[in-house]
């Protein structure tokens, strides 16, 4: 459930600075709209942390920043459960489980185009872009003003993302038919 004009987001990651969590505040910075952001992981850098909350000081009082810590998997998918989208800002990504996680729970995902997700767009389950401001900007607002209804397009487009190119059941399934073909 959605509504019009609110905006919860949500990060799953270790506090580090190839993370880049400090690019995002740097856009929620020029957010003209109230936004709950939840950050769920581990405090890997110490002095990284610190940088984050001074940037948060200073963030609107509309753009609400909340700091989880390390969580267990459970409470980390209830974190989830309970934003609207997934984001990353991340400078590297090779996978992204957390990514994978949130699209197996319907929530459509807002990622850099460091990280291997593609087809986001195409499939109503999110957007894959640069490190530009401007267009994490646009995107945030876009995800904003989306009532129910619109976004429940991308709800199922990111279960369908999940369950298409991500489910590990499919893979299975090929994996085990690759192998009776090879056995025969």
């Amino acid at each position: 459930q959605k509504n019009e004009n609110s905006l919860k987001i949500i990060s799953v990651c270790r506090i580090v600075p190839i993370k880049n969590i400090e690019f995002l505040l740097l856009v929620l910075s020029q957010f003209e709209f109230p936004l709950q952001f939840t950050i769920v992981g581990p405090i890997e850098d110490e002095s990284y942390y610190k940088l984050l909350l001074d940037m948060i000081i200073k963030l609107p009082d509309y753009v609400k920043v909340c700091f989880k810590g390390a969580l267990s998997k459970e409470k980390a998918l209830e974190c989830i459960s309970e934003s609207d989208v997934f984001i990353t800002t991340s400078k590297n990504e090779n996978y992204g489980h957390s990514i994978a996680e949130s699209l197996a729970m319907g929530k459509p995902v807002l990622v850099s185009d460091a990280t291997p997700w593609c087809d986001l767009e195409d499939n109503y389950a999110g957007y894959r872009i640069p490190l530009d401001i401007e267009m994490y900007k646009e995107k945030l607002i876009h995800f904003y003003h989306l009532n129910n209804d619109q976004y429940s397009c991308y709800n199922k487009g990111a279960r369908n993302y999940y369950e298409n190119k991500i489910n590990p059941e499919q893979y299975k399934i090929g994996y085990l038919q690759l192998f009776r073909n090879i056995t025969r």
